[in-house]
């Protein structure tokens, strides 16, 4: 019974992981905020530079943390850039101990 629990718990994580970057494939080029913020709900951060704008989601893992910007220019999506880092076993016990939360820590955005 512990195996079929364990394996259970391992397949909702790794399903949690997939969420999203499943949820970012939907967003296209030339959509509006309001749409992407219907699609992957409020940023955990957003960044301004000039008249462009960064919203970055995160996902914490079991092996990597997921991060995901999307670039808005005149409030429509101009790109989107997907990167992996960090994670740890200790994600998964993030909300209980404090860390591994991806939140915590977002990367910097890379304007270029």
């Amino acid at each position: 019974m512990r195996g079929i629990a364990k394996v259970i718990c391992v397949g909702v994580l790794l399903a949690a992981c997939a969420g999203l970057e499943r949820k970012a494939a939907l967003i296209e080029m030339g959509m509006p905020k309001n749409e992407v913020l219907k699609i992957l709900g409020e940023p955990g951060q957003k960044s301004f530079q000039g008249s462009r704008e960064a919203w970055q989601y995160c996902q914490t893992g079991l092996l990597a943390d997921h991060y995901t910007t999307v670039f808005f220019g005149d409030g429509k999506t101009e790109g989107i850039t997907k990167e992996n880092s960090g994670g740890s076993i200790f994600s998964i016990f993030g909300t209980i101990f404090s860390f591994g939360l991806c939140s915590i820590d977002f990367p910097a955005v890379d304007w270029g």
